[in-house]
């Protein structure tokens, strides 16, 4: 079976318009069937490195055991000398006949594994017309409140870009953390890739009071990379308003999943934010990540000579 469709973290425009890599990127190639990107800074080696989430994607065939896993990461190992890997894999719901045996193998490999919970909700779990997803009584009737109270949800407009931002930078900032990404990457990745990035706006009266950046992963995926709410925002519940819109918007188009982010950090959990994401009608998944922290054994296992497979590692 042949996959048509590659998701954004594996393709060349992705990797060619990401400006926040923090070292040296690389992409691994397996014979042109098999890619998986990777970064590395300061002894240390990340997969994917900038992008949300990687391991190998397939170009001929989904149809991959963790025996052939095995080969191709010890394979990758081999080629650095870093004694240092993070390897974070895609959650549970995206594409699993793929990532599942790369889970697996990494695990045969001796790799420390953490599972982080996520949320995403399904769209075979929303309301049988597509008015919405299942969610408690009380979400929905705050999303009846914002509308009857004038607000709009609706695609920020190229002048509205930064307030947008600064909407989402203080929310953060509230709750003591940063963004991830400075104000010239965000307007740079909606620049540089409409088709994929999208920023969205809750509208009341004549102020942004709530903001979302979505990211079109896969044909089927669409990942809320960062949304928040001003003061205003958090009182007329701006971004529970921002959730039923694009659950709407999705499930018109014909989408599966829309992917609310983790929920924990190194595995800790924050159960007030897992909690408000379960109320909105979102199912917690793992996402899997190994670390691997002393040199790898060096040698190919025995059983796959001589049909070692050939690694083309290209600077990116």
């Amino acid at each position: 079976m042949v996959l048509t469709e590659k998701p954004l973290f594996w393709t060349n425009n992705y990797w060619a318009a990401s400006s926040s890599a923090r070292g040296l990127r690389s992409r691994a190639n397996h014979n042109d069937t098999d890619s998986i990107h990777l970064e590395r800074v300061d002894g240390r080696v990340f997969v994917p490195g900038s992008a949300t989430f990687g391991g190998w994607w397939p170009a001929e065939s989904c149809n991959r055991d963790a025996n052939y896993y095995v080969r191709l990461f010890t394979l990758l190992f081999e080629q650095f000398d870093e004694t240092s890997w993070k390897i974070s894999l895609p959650p549970a719901y995206f594409f699993p006949d793929i990532f599942a045996p790369q889970s697996e193998a990494l695990l045969r490999l001796g790799g420390t594994l953490v599972n982080d919970v996520g949320s995403v909700t399904k769209r075979t779990a929303g309301d049988a017309d597509g008015d919405g997803p299942i969610m408690s009584k009380g979400k929905k009737q705050r999303i009846r409140a914002f509308a009857r109270d004038g607000g709009d949800i609706r695609e920020a407009r190229l002048a509205e870009w930064k307030e947008a931002y600064e909407v989402l930078r203080e929310n953060r900032e509230r709750r003591g953390v940063e963004l991830s990404m400075s104000q010239s990457e965000f307007e740079g990745s909606l620049r540089a890739s409409p088709n994929d990035y999208k920023c969205w706006v809750a509208v009341l009266g004549n102020e942004i009071c709530g903001a979302a950046l979505t990211v079109e992963i896969s044909a089927k995926a669409t990942y809320v990379f960062y949304w928040g709410d001003s003061i205003t925002g958090r009182k007329a519940n701006a971004v529970t308003a921002i959730y039923g819109f694009l659950f709407k918007r999705l499930w018109n188009d014909g989408k599966e999943f829309l992917d609310l982010g983790k929920s924990s950090v190194e595995g800790v959990v924050d159960e007030n934010l897992l909690n408000f994401k379960a109320e909105l009608g979102a199912e917690a998944i793992s996402q899997p990540t190994f670390s691997f922290t002393k040199k790898f054994a060096p040698g190919f296992p025995a059983e796959f000579e001589p049909e070692r497979p050939h690694l083309t590692v290209i600077s990116i």
